[in-house]
């Protein structure tokens, strides 16, 4: 079985593989005879930065889905109805392939990225009624093709407590899975993710420990990571790029481990202003 391609997580993806991607390798035979429905849907929750979006992107790669990326807040429209509209619009091509080919449909893979900022809570803003009509017609186009197999939804959050509970029920978008901060080997994987092209190039200290950038990044997001490398090969080109820049020999530039660190002192500060707000 393929691998996510998304680093710092384990057992979260034996629980994503176990019960949504490898049921949907089972013969159809099988599936008929057993009575056998596949799950619907699936929320990746968690802090922002570690990779939800990532990993339903790669979900639907594996499974050779047609991949549709709706950012929640696109959905909402000032005009009457419209906002409505637009969920329908998203189900569309899924089922006119459904109409067309049956069973040999091709997967529809639907992320709805920000999916709290569509589906919050109804009856919670008795003067703004267009949340409750987007959830409505969410719930619509879900119960409306409950026994076809050619939609997989996929909602991205960080706030799942916002979401409808008529949204989360079983036979709807049942699994909910919680996609946290790396731990230290899962920052360490995410580093040697960040790091190989580098490497390749040999344009990184070899001698660098990433172990003890691991001790450093305490907290930090698979986003935070990947931002800081970008940011240490900034730091090492500023070191090295000529006044007139022309001369520079762009192949010559090697990321050192003083840059690394002034790479997490800027962007540890940087989160601590966004967390003082």
């Amino acid at each position: 079985m393929k691998s996510l391609g998304v680093g710092g997580l384990g057992n979260e993806l034996n629980h994503i593989f176990s019960m949504l991607v490898v049921p949907r390798f089972i013969p159809r035979a099988i599936t008929r005879e057993i009575r056998f429905k596949n799950k619907q849907g699936l929320i990746l929750h968690g802090p922002p930065g570690t990779g939800k979006t990532s990993i339903a992107r790669a979900i639907a790669k594996i499974l050779n889905g047609k991949l549709q990326v709706v950012r929640g807040p696109e959905i909402f429209s000032q005009l009457t109805g419209s906002s409505e509209a637009k969920i329908r619009e998203v189900f569309y091509s899924a089922i006119n392939d459904l109409e067309a080919k049956g069973e040999e449909s091709p997967l529809h893979v639907i992320v709805f990225d920000e999916l709290d900022s569509i589906s919050r809570q109804r009856g919670t803003n008795p003067f703004n009624t267009t949340g409750d009509r987007i959830v409505n017609q969410l719930l619509t186009m879900i119960d409306g093709y409950t026994s076809l197999s050619n939609i997989l939804l996929i909602g991205t959050t960080n706030r799942i407590d916002l979401i409808d509970t008529a949204l989360t029920r079983p036979g709807r978008v049942e699994l909910h899975l919680k996609i946290g901060l790396p731990d230290e080997a899962g920052r360490l994987e995410i580093l040697r993710i960040n790091v190989k092209r580098l490497q390749w190039r040999g344009m990184i200290d070899p001698h660098l420990e990433l172990q003890k950038i691991v001790t450093d990044t305490e907290g930090f997001s698979g986003a935070d990571l990947e931002a800081l490398i970008q940011t240490a090969y900034c730091n090492a080109m500023d070191r090295h790029v000529k006044s007139d820049i022309s001369k520079t020999d762009w192949a010559a530039i090697i990321v050192v481990a003083p840059d690394i660190y002034r790479a997490v002192v800027a962007l540890r500060t940087a989160k601590d202003c966004s967390a003082k707000g």
